[in-house]
């Protein structure tokens, strides 16, 4: 019923993101209603078209990342994924940068040498695009990178990386941590 009632009033995914974010706010930042919504949310993702589509996969993408129950970064990678596989759609630096930060949270899960290896190229891959769509995004990817936000530090993992930091235009450290 609620999947025939977004096809006749799109209005509706708007206003289940706006709960999403209210509830976000509210606090906690992850919460089994959140999760519920969220569920709901990709869902409805086929139906929602332009500018709609863009804020589904912002919304997707920034809101597993606080899954505490763990594996949230698997849905926001898939969520960014899905969004940039579709070519009618236009390239989002939100989506880019919440993709980073989910291959953030996916390279510190994994154990594999050659897998973090792959994780923290496409982390780089997606920062670059992220630049490349709205170079004023680099102020936020110097916050996650930096560590200068407890609540959102993804990032930090790739603090020292010196490909991450001349993309960010930050000082190159050197093998024993020093500028």
């Amino acid at each position: 019923l609620y999947t025939q009632l977004v096809r006749e009033k799109p209005a509706h995914i708007q206003a289940l993101m706006e709960y999403i974010w209210a509830l976000f706010q509210r606090g906690p930042a992850w919460s089994k209603l959140i999760a519920d919504s969220l569920a709901t949310l990709k869902q409805l993702e086929p139906f929602a078209v332009g500018s709609l589509r863009t804020e589904v996969a912002r919304t997707l993408s920034f809101h597993y990342l606080y899954d505490e129950l763990g594996g949230g970064f698997r849905e926001a990678i898939n969520a960014a994924n899905r969004y940039n596989a579709s070519s009618d759609l236009v390239p989002d630096a939100g989506v880019e940068i919440n993709l980073a930060c989910a291959l953030g949270q996916a390279y510190i899960a994994e154990t594999n040498p050659e897998s973090r290896t792959s994780i923290r190229d496409q982390a780089l891959a997606a920062v670059r695009k992220a630049l490349e769509i709205n170079p004023l995004s680099i102020a936020r990817l110097v916050v996650l990178l930096e560590g200068q936000d407890p609540m959102d530090d993804d990032l930090v993992v790739f603090q020292r990386d010196n490909e991450f930091r001349a993309l960010l235009k930050l000082p190159l450290v050197k093998n024993d941590g020093s500028p």
